[in-house]
């Protein structure tokens, strides 16, 4: 396996990423990309009950990163309940997953949660980098519908 190079990201404050993905591949390989970029540590969760346990606590992350195919709930669930919580409300969401994924979530609960769909087939170069303008703005993500 190649190495994909992984351009340090430049945030004007300390980024956290959580990443929410079931499988120990992906979430391997990604937490690895996502702690270098963000250059530090990515949060980790295998389900959608765990991450959201997570971000109760007193300091969430800046950015969730997810995939549509969680195995105890529904991507439109997890985004509801994100939205539903007062300090994860405004909080940044990327949907990473497989155009076969996309109807999972439909494009107007994507835009209800000011929610980003990135699909999966792009490279990791090309995700991370859509990744460092969302960071490097410290904007919402674009909406898609």
């Amino acid at each position: 396996m190649t190495s994909v190079p992984v351009r340090p990201l430049q945030p004007a404050r300390p980024v956290t990423l959580l990443l929410v993905e079931p499988d120990p591949l992906q979430r391997q390989l990604l937490g690895k990309a996502l702690g270098r970029a963000a250059s530090g540590p990515a949060l980790i969760c295998e389900s959608g009950e765990e991450a959201l346990a997570h971000l109760d606590g007193a300091r969430g992350p800046h950015l969730v990163v997810s995939t549509p195919q969680l195995p105890d709930m529904d991507t439109v669930t997890f985004l509801a309940q994100l939205r539903g919580h007062p300090l994860t409300r405004g909080l940044p969401v990327t949907v990473w997953g497989r155009r076969s994924e996309r109807s999972a979530v439909p494009g107007g609960v994507l835009l209800g949660s000011f929610a980003r769909w990135v699909d999966r087939g792009e490279t990791l170069g090309d995700y991370l980098a859509g990744l460092h303008a969302l960071l490097d703005t410290g904007t919402r993500p674009p909406l898609s519908a």
